[in-house]
């Protein structure tokens, strides 16, 4: 008789799709009773499947934790590198502007070096024209005549 039972179960199991095979916690029938559809007739023993999910969502979650790790190191590491070429960059923008001003200054410098020069030369000009007044006169101011009438 536990044969024709085991049987049973195992015809029944493999007609309900059970994946894999497991241990029965409880039969809730009996050879020959009458069932209905729908009707739970045996319970599966399902603490190896719970400890095999528990196990696995351990490991989702350890996954996931090192996931984010690598997404969190991965960040810093872009971080960096965007930081080390925005560095270089202001390196490179006060190089420049730094040419920039000694260009700008040696400008200055030149520019103040030809007023200089002018400003002696217009010194000593003038120094001439006091010291050697002009030796003829200089031609009077003609004024219009008035209209003759």
């Amino acid at each position: 008789m536990a044969w024709a039972v085991d049987r049973a179960v195992g015809d029944l199991a493999d007609q309900a799709g059970f994946q894999n095979g497991g241990t029965l916690a409880a039969l809730y029938v009996n050879v020959g009773d009458t069932v209905k559809r729908g009707q739970v007739l045996a319970k599966e023993d399902t603490f190896e499947a719970d400890q095999a999910l528990t196990g696995a969502q351990t490991q989702l979650a350890t996954n996931q934790s090192q996931l984010e790790q690598v997404l969190h190191d991965v960040t810093i590491t872009q971080s960096r590198r965007i930081l080390a070429r925005d560095r270089d960059i202001q390196g490179n923008t006060k190089r420049v502007e730094a040419t920039r001003h000694s260009a700008d200054e040696y400008a200055v410098r030149q520019a103040q070096k030809q007023l200089d020069t002018e400003e002696r030369a217009l010194q000593q000009a003038i120094a001439a024209c006091e010291l050697n007044p002009p030796r003829r006169p200089l031609p009077p101011r003609q004024r219009p005549r008035p209209p003759a009438g």
